[in-house]
């Protein structure tokens, strides 16, 4: 029963945490990859340990054992599961720490503003090297077939 008390601690303070940094930053990129730590991680131990205590999870990985090691629910998958929770929780507790607040975005009128301008410079500077090569203006405009 310790290693689901492990996983249910874990999952809710890794859970918590991550409510915790999206409120601060505002950025699904780290919900995102902390879901794949958790996935890659954690989630795969809750269908080993229910199957491994008499439970059915449903999965297909026993032809894994077979091939590479038995696993076994002792000490050492136990302080294994609780290394990888660790590793999870100082990485949030780290970016907890040095992630800066939620910035604010520029509004979509600041940038419509300058973008017929950024439009126009470069339209410049294109029909001042078609003619700097002694080009027709008309290569300007793309040939279709």
């Amino acid at each position: 029963m310790e290693y689901f008390a492990l996983l249910t601690v874990a999952t809710i303070v890794i859970a918590v945490l991550t409510a915790a940094i999206y409120r601060k930053c505002g950025d699904l990129g780290t919900v995102v990859g902390i879901t794949a730590l958790y996935y890659w991680s954690l989630f795969g131990a809750w269908s080993l340990v229910i199957d491994k205590t008499g439970g059915f999870s449903g999965k297909h990985y026993y032809y894994l054992e077979a091939k590479m090691f038995p696993i076994a629910l002792d000490s050492d998958y136990l302080i294994a599961l609780l290394l990888y929770a660790s590793f999870i929780i100082v990485v949030q507790l780290t970016l907890l720490a040095i992630t800066p607040g939620r910035r604010e975005t520029p509004g979509a009128r600041l940038i419509l503003r300058h973008e017929p301008i950024l439009l126009l410079t470069s339209l410049a500077i294109r029909i001042h090297h078609v003619m700097a090569a002694g080009e027709d203006l008309h290569q300007l405009v793309p040939q279709h077939a």
